[in-house]
């Protein structure tokens, strides 16, 4: 009978051809009857370290997502240690990382909606939305107690959209004047912009 296993760097799965049940992928636990049901287990398992950035990149992200996303989990980080976990700074940080997916060709919409955090309470938020999948580089304002990757599944019950908008209209200039809208200081504006323009380098060499 044939048995399919995940492989857990690449999260592919695929028909195990080992013998004597020495496959470095798992025991008989590990594997499954078809490929489908072997990567519902593996993503079932995946979900809350998915979720909390235990498991990078998020199990299923396509490819072509990598680079945004190994952005906007950088911007994340240094909006959680300087920036209140990006709170105000929401619609430029993502209008930074839409920039990097428009220059990429990849579809994608930027979001304003409302995100609930653990009390309850809604508030207004922007982030990315594409393929089916959350980019959110300012989710940190929400989840203080507990590291929250902001690369998640759409759909996700703490996010309601209730706008959303083609990216085309996204230019550095742009950015730049999204940005002095965040920050009281122009100057201020301008060192987070040079600071997420070092991150986007960072991001690429990943």
């Amino acid at each position: 009978m044939n048995k399919f296993h995940i492989n857990p760097k690449s999260g592919d799965a695929g028909r195990c051809k080992a013998e004597n049940g020495n496959c470095p992928f798992g025991g008989e636990s590990e594997h499954y009857p078809t490929a489908e049901a072997a990567r519902a287990a593996y993503e079932r398992e995946a979900l809350a370290p998915e979720e909390s950035g235990l498991t990078w990149p998020p199990v299923g992200l396509p490819k072509k997502l990598h680079q945004a996303a190994n952005l906007a989990d950088i911007v994340r980080h240094y909006n959680d240690d300087y920036y209140d976990g990006g709170a105000g700074v929401c619609l430029g940080a993502s209008a930074f990382v839409s920039r990097k997916l428009l220059d990429a060709g990849v579809p994608h919409k930027l979001v304003r909606g409302e995100y609930t955090d653990a009390t309850g309470e809604e508030k207004a938020h922007w982030w990315i939305e594409a393929n089916n999948w959350i980019i959110d580089a300012s989710r940190g304002q929400f989840e203080e107690k507990t590291y929250r990757s902001g690369v998640l599944r759409a759909g996700h019950p703490s996010y309601r959209v209730t706008q959303t908008f083609d990216p085309g209209h996204t230019s550095q200039e742009l950015v730049v004047a999204e940005l002095k809208r965040c920050f009281s200081e122009p100057a201020e504006a301008e060192a987070y912009h040079d600071m997420l323009l070092s991150f986007e380098e960072e991001g690429d060499a990943l």
